[in-house]
């Protein structure tokens, strides 16, 4: 600020007149533009509160994104032309699953304790349970990771504190290791030295969620989701993504499945089976009268279905497309009063067969339920040991019906000729 304005422009002049000092070479320039796009991920990017949901079940579903998804979701936010200067080179980041959760979470521990170790000269072993704890407790998939590191700052950043002091105080010598387990009412931390114990208490809020049920309810939530989970097993020939009761984000259990890329004729009957097994079951274990409203949902997606199979996909007796309209010039048939009846003798024969699937599969329904009961979820990977019923996990990848239409092609392609 000292310069005079002659000495200011004389310094502006000498820099315009060297290029070598102002201009710059860009043609090993790379730009990579960042950001969310919660578009392309569908109802995953707003399902903020599921805690309950497997990390491997979101990995699975993201990892099905593709190129074209990103510029559904571009074009969106943004005009054509300013969608094309993107260009196609596009890193689609999955949501992460489940080891690479639990590897996180191990190795944001074990810096904690490396911190704790260089300042107290302790070292603190923390158990197993307690990351698992950690894990059930600070995974929200469709956050990502702030909500663990959040997790395991609060279990952790002032407990191994408190036990390096504690054992400190009690003589502990530098380089003592300390064992830091869970404690039996999963309420505490524990650590030990010598023949003392020392107990930190700590919040696991979400463990308090999903025990809040009583034994009858949870007993009520794993028959009806064994229900389910058992007749789309033998239908589909898969295993359900998951199936659990113990959950934090609402009061109630599901059983997941993975998505279709087409439906058979055969395949929607079997979905609205799979709809009516919950009641079944229900019904099967419990007697008619004991039965709940928390089927109204099922019977609500099965009418849906069995509407749409007689009325829309012309898997009924009608060829025509059948439906209410209030203009004039839509070319649709409008007696849907005859498909009523049709739709309903539709779900009454699925719901007996739901019914008898149940009985023949007794054994296997039986072990699914008091699995639920003991543990709270079933996985893909662990429904066939549990039921003994020879299904495999859905492919992430690539899901499609039990329909074998190649073979099928093959085998008419062959006649053909």
């Amino acid at each position: 600020m000292a310069w005079s304005p002659e000495q200011v422009q004389a310094e502006v002049d000498a820099f315009r007149a060297d290029p070598a000092r102002w201009q710059t070479d860009y043609s090993k320039l790379l730009i990579i533009v960042t950001g969310n796009l919660d578009e392309m991920y569908e109802d995953l990017a707003e399902r903020v509160e599921d805690c309950d949901t497997d990390a491997d079940v979101f990995h699975a579903m993201s990892q099905r994104l593709s190129v074209i998804d990103v510029k559904k979701a571009l074009g969106s936010r943004f005009r054509p032309e300013q969608v094309a200067r993107l260009g196609n080179q596009h890193v689609i980041y999955p949501s992460l699953s489940r080891s690479a959760y639990q590897r996180l979470i191990a190795r944001t521990c074990a810096q904690y304790v490396d911190e704790v170790a260089v300042r107290s000269g302790l070292r603190i072993d923390v158990a197993q349970p307690v990351l698992d704890e950690i894990y059930a407790n600070g995974v929200f998939p469709a956050q990502g990771t702030r909500p663990v590191f959040s997790t395991v700052h609060g279990v952790l950043g002032g407990s191994l504190v408190r036990a390096a002091l504690w054992a400190i105080e009690r003589g502990a010598p530098p380089g003592a290791v300390l064992p830091l387990t869970l404690g039996d009412d999963r309420k505490h931390l524990c650590v030990r030295w010598g023949d003392a114990e020392q107990r930190l208490p700590v919040v696991f809020e979400l463990e308090g969620l999903r025990e809040r049920a009583s034994l009858d309810f949870r007993t009520l939530l794993a028959v009806h989701e064994a229900g389910h989970g058992l007749v789309y097993a033998v239908l589909m020939g898969t295993a359900p993504q998951e199936v659990r009761i113990n959950v934090a984000s609402f009061n109630g259990g599901y059983a997941s499945y993975a998505p279709q890329k087409a439906w058979s004729r055969r395949m929607l009957r079997d979905v609205i089976c799979v709809s009516l097994a919950g009641r079944a079951a229900e019904a099967l274990v419990f007697g008619p009268d004991a039965a709940t409203t928390g089927a109204e949902a099922d019977r609500k997606q099965a009418t849906a279905n069995a509407i749409a199979y007689v009325r829309h996909h012309g898997f009924g007796s009608r060829v025509s497309r059948t439906d209410v309209t209030t203009q004039q010039d839509e070319d649709i048939n409008t007696d849907v009063q005859p498909t009523n009846a049709e739709a309903e003798a539709l779900m009454c024969a699925e719901a007996e067969r739901a019914t008898a699937l149940l009985r023949t599969h007794g054994d296997a329904f039986r072990a699914l339920v008091q699995e639920l009961l003991t543990t709270g979820t079933v996985p893909a990977a662990e429904f066939a040991k549990v039921t003994g019923i020879a299904v495999t996990a859905a492919a992430p990848h690539a899901p499609s019906g039990p329909e074998p239409w190649h073979a099928r092609w093959s085998a008419f392609a062959g006649d053909g000729a």
